[in-house]
């Protein structure tokens, strides 16, 4: 086997200080990406726009609790409005990367590896996974079909009171 004089020997482990530098390097901006989403995901743009998703397609979900109560389960199309959400996340999720310059895979492992060793606040990730989950989503949609049944209630009660017996 041929064997590498000094000055090979020295190159070859310049090279990889250099490789190992770049490399710490890219976990640092990878780390600040990660950072910069954890903050993303709970920011008001992201909270406006799950609010809108909810306001936009809550109608049907008033009756979730009853539906949940009795057994009878959720409509099958409620499972297609909860797809359409996730595809918002996504969307959402791809102009963040997009803007920073990183692949969704490699924040995703970034994610994964600070999850690992447990670096992030212990409710961060859980709330930002919590956020797509089917449940999460039911009950958000829920409130805001109640919410909005409420209101209408107030207004109509309003209007007849305005008008009189």
């Amino acid at each position: 086997m041929p064997r590498l004089d000094d000055d090979e020997a020295k190159g070859e482990c310049k090279d990889d200080g250099a490789e190992a530098k770049g490399e710490a390097k890219e976990g640092d901006e990878l780390n600040n990406v990660v950072h910069e989403f954890l903050e993303y995901s709970t920011s008001e743009r992201i909270t406006a726009v799950k609010q809108a998703f909810f306001e936009e397609h809550c109608a049907g979900f008033e009756d979730a609790e009853e539906l949940e109560r009795s057994g009878r389960g959720h409509p099958l199309e409620w499972t297609a409005v909860h797809r359409r959400y996730l595809e918002v996340f996504d969307a959402e999720l791809s102009r963040f990367c997009g803007e920073r310059g990183v692949s969704e895979a490699a924040l995703s492992s970034a994610l994964e590896a600070i999850t690992d060793r447990k670096e992030h606040p212990q409710h961060v990730l859980p709330v930002i996974l919590l956020t797509t989950e089917y449940e999460f989503f039911v009950r958000n949609m829920y409130d805001t079909a109640r919410a909005g049944v409420r209101q209408t209630m107030a207004l109509s009660t309003v209007v007849l009171r305005r008008r009189g017996p």
